[in-house]
Formats: structure tokens, sequence, C-alpha cells
């Protein structure tokens, strides 16, 4: 299991969402997206658990306010 995190401060309303390579993370298809969640007692820390290999890719985080915004791509550290 893989837990991806994200510290983003963003305005209401506004969502973040993971794509990547591999299938569970929507083969670089915003479409297909993995959202990312967040509480008040969290916040501005969000996150999404996934059950991925070490084989599944790069990934790259997305924000959504108006629409889907792309933002650099992370490279997957197999060594964690």
């Amino acid at each position: 299991m893989y837990r991806f995190q994200v510290r983003a401060t963003t305005q209401p309303g506004d969502r973040i969402a993971l794509v990547g390579s591999s299938p569970q993370l929507g083969a670089w298809d915003p479409c297909r997206c993995v959202w990312l969640q967040t509480d008040p007692d969290r916040y501005p820390l969000w996150w999404v658990e996934l059950p991925l290999g070490p084989a599944d890719g790069t990934s790259s985080p997305l924000s959504s306010g108006e629409g889907l915004e792309e933002t650099p791509r992370l490279e997957h550290d197999s060594s964690q």
C-alpha cells in the first residue's frame, strides 16, 4: 500500500488529484485521475492510499479549481 501526500493550501471548493502511468493512477488520463482527500484536522495535508507495486510507474499531482491543471511530474521512488 502506498500513501501519496501533498501539503497544499487551497481555496474552498478546490480539489487535488493524482495521475500517473499505471492503470491505477489513470494511465496519464486526467479524466481517470485519483482524487486526494483532506479533512479539517489535517488540512493543508491531502492524501490517498493506493495498492501499488514498485513497477507502477511515475505520478504527477494535479490541482482542480476550475478544471485540472498539470504540475511537473514526480518520479516514483521505489526505495521507499
